[in-house]
């Protein structure tokens, strides 16, 4: 079943395959201040375990801030 869940984000697990296969985007900077500013908007997707499906460098970018 599908649904949203508000969780603590230190609970969440990277995909580290996913983080070997991206690069840095040339956007990352604007990307980081909109993230600042308006929070993530777009949810991240987890599987069952906490382990990113969708929204690594989001994920990365609020463990930043």
């Amino acid at each position: 079943m599908d649904e949203i869940q508000l969780i603590d984000v230190r609970s969440i697990i990277p995909n580290k395959f996913k983080l070997s296969i991206y690069k840095v985007p040339d956007n990352y900077e604007e990307i980081l201040d909109n993230i600042s500013q308006e929070g993530i908007i777009e949810p991240l997707i987890l599987n069952k375990n906490n382990v990113v499906i969708s929204g690594n460098l989001r994920l990365q970018i609020a463990l930043e801030l």
